[in-house]
């Protein structure tokens, strides 16, 4: 009886191990450990320049971005000194970092052109201005991220005297509450219903 139970425990204590250590291989490293990974290979080198969806970015905002998985980026390309100095001038000399992060389609500015709500726009405009947002944030009513079609037709629908509140969400919350969908900003928008 010894035997059996001393198999059957030592079979769990091996299988519950063997899933850590699988769960630990296949976990993907954080976009930091990622970069740094490429200064250890010498492809860059401190002062790198990086770029988020082809926009200048500083260490900081990489911070921030670190909050997302792997993959939720579409591609990580690292340029070498050579490369970055014929695409970005003396500025390259470190090398670069291009992150090109998951787009969501439903979230393109083509479906903001039809916005006539003149609060929303403005507040829209004071946030690009302010550099919270960019001219497409995701906008949340009455907690129901918008998509697509939805986001001209409901914001347009809204009454401008129900509009109780808009909160302009920064980074690292919007990160965390939305995602990588969150890139342009989020405006939170409440109405008196």
């Amino acid at each position: 009886m010894k035997k059996i139970f001393f198999i059957l425990f030592f079979a769990v204590f091996l299988n519950s191990n063997a899933q850590d250590t699988i769960q630990d291989v296949i976990k993907p490293k954080s976009l930091i450990e990622t970069i740094n990974g490429q200064k250890d290979l010498k492809t860059i080198t401190d002062g790198v320049l990086l770029y988020f969806n082809e926009e200048k970015i500083s260490a900081e905002d990489l911070t921030l971005l670190n909050e997302f998985e792997i993959t939720d980026f579409i591609a990580i390309d690292f340029l070498q000194k050579k490369e970055a100095v014929k695409k970005f001038g003396k500025e390259g000399k470190n090398g670069a970092v291009l992150l090109k992060p998951f787009i969501d389609n439903r979230l393109t500015e083509q479906y903001y052109s039809g916005i006539t709500n003149k609060i929303i726009i403005d507040k829209i405009a004071f946030s690009v201005k302010d550099g919270i947002t960019k001219s497409n944030p995701i906008l949340v009513v009455d907690g129901i991220p918008l998509l697509g079609d939805e986001i001209a037709g409901t914001i347009n629908a809204l009454d401008e005297n129900r509009i109780k509140q808009i909160v302009v969400l920064k980074k690292i919350a919007a990160y965390r509450i939305y995602g990588i969908r969150a890139i342009n900003g989020v405006l939170l928008i409440t109405t008196t219903k």
